[in-house]
């Protein structure tokens, strides 16, 4: 090439990209470093007629952040598959709006005004009942769907005042169900006989304490004694000496992860032996995530938790799922992926059967919906909560490193 034309060249080619790097992507407000950032970006060559917002809210920051980003995650998934299969309805293009709630009860307005402002037809959210519960009438009064994935309080969906709001769904079983499913398999399983629980001052914590306490008093065992602990704390010495004055055979846990691994951690710890418990330990869903292993170890051995979900990597109907969520996110999906991801997915089934994107519309055909998803069938009651609770409820176990299913027969 002659010299003389290389910098008209480089010019040329100078001006050709500029434009491009202003193009809207078309992607999630929130960056993702797992992944891919063109979600709502079809692969095949789809000339989309329009555009429908979904929000998605769950903690992406703070210590309970990968859980939260799994959420997300699965809902960005189920919009890339949409717009890979030409979009909802009429050729629209779906977009997630996700906004990092933080985990935060006091910020809750905040977090709501961030996700109303995208002008979402629905919203996935949240994670945490603590949050779930305030959020629901903001998104009542804007008349906007709301449906969890994880927040498994009964006030969610059953208040103590005040009718039910009709514009709440989960993909969870209720703690009405999860606490005596527990209960029952620790007591008539396990055979366990002097029981002890430690419940944390959020509702997720009360809520299901409270189950636990009502089916204890159903099957005639009393405790051994129950102790609160505080979200955030990071030293339960006194705690667990309290614990073990009971000699507990079994501890039973309702509360957030991070607290659950260093109680465990003590728990186990033989260098302090005024916190060494012999004891079975058994928590509900939010101790169902790999971090519990990852950081507690050998003393992870032996627990028992209770899940929403299959394990994602070996019991899914739809390994096209988890074949998906790796190649778009270069990780292994978790519990909470797929539960982000189903909900979506309900959402867009209200969606085709209303055949229609306004919202009201949206919200009266979830109540008819029947949809068979990675984590068995999906339909709501009245409430909008699921209709087989049962079929919904997993228990696992920690057997050498791993999360094993294991058998409430």
């Amino acid at each position: 090439m002659n010299k003389t034309n290389k910098p008209l060249l480089l010019l040329i080619l100078l001006l050709l990209l500029l434009p491009l790097a202003g193009c809207d992507s078309g992607g999630s407000n929130t960056p993702n470093p797992n992944g891919p950032s063109t979600i709502g970006t079809p692969k095949a060559n789809v000339s989309f007629k329009g555009q429908i917002t979904i929000g998605v809210s769950a903690p992406s920051t703070g210590d309970t952040a990968d859980g939260g980003q799994q959420i997300i995650e699965g809902v960005q998934l189920a919009a890339q598959q949409a717009n890979d299969n030409g979009g909802l309805l009429d050729a629209l293009q779906v977009k997630v709006v996700a906004v990092d709630d933080k985990a935060s009860t006091s910020a809750v307005t905040n977090t709501v005004q961030k996700v109303l402002s995208a002008k979402p037809v629905a919203v996935v959210g949240h994670k945490d009942s603590g949050v779930s519960i305030p959020a629901s009438k903001l998104y009542h009064d804007a008349g906007v769907l709301e449906i969890t994935p994880t927040s498994s309080n009964v006030l969610l969906t059953h208040p103590t005042s005040g009718a039910a709001l009709d514009n709440i769904f989960r993909v969870c079983p209720i703690d009405a169900n999860q606490g005596p499913f527990l209960v029952d398999f620790v007591v008539n399983k396990l055979g366990k006989k002097r029981i002890a629980f430690i419940h944390a001052d959020t509702a997720y914590g009360q809520g299901l304490f409270a189950a636990y306490q009502g089916e204890m008093q159903k099957l005639g065992v009393q405790l051994a004694g129950d102790v609160q602990i505080h979200r955030g704390d990071v030293d339960f010495t006194s705690v667990l000496q309290q614990v073990q004055s009971w000699k507990p055979d079994a501890v039973i846990y309702s509360g957030s992860l991070p607290e659950a691994i260093i109680i465990l951690q003590q728990m186990h710890d033989v260098n302090t032996p005024e916190t060494n418990i012999n004891a079975t330990f058994i928590g509900g869903d939010t101790l169902f995530q790999a971090e519990l292993i990852r950081s507690v170890g050998k003393a992870a051995e032996g627990t028992y938790v209770s899940a929403f979900a299959p394990d994602p990597l070996k019991d899914t109907q739809d390994q096209g799922f988890v074949n998906d969520y790796r190649a778009m996110f270069q990780r292994d999906p978790g519990a909470n992926s797929i539960s982000g991801y189903v909900a979506a997915q309900a959402i867009f089934a209200a969606i085709k059967q209303a055949n229609s994107v306004d919202a009201s519309q949206i919200k009266a055909a979830m109540h008819g919906i029947k949809l068979d998803s990675p984590i068995g069938p999906i339909a709501f009651d009245q409430y909008g909560d699921l209709t087989d609770q049962a079929a919904h409820l997993h228990l696992f176990t920690v057997q050498n490193g791993n999360f094993v299913e294991a058998s409430t027969k």
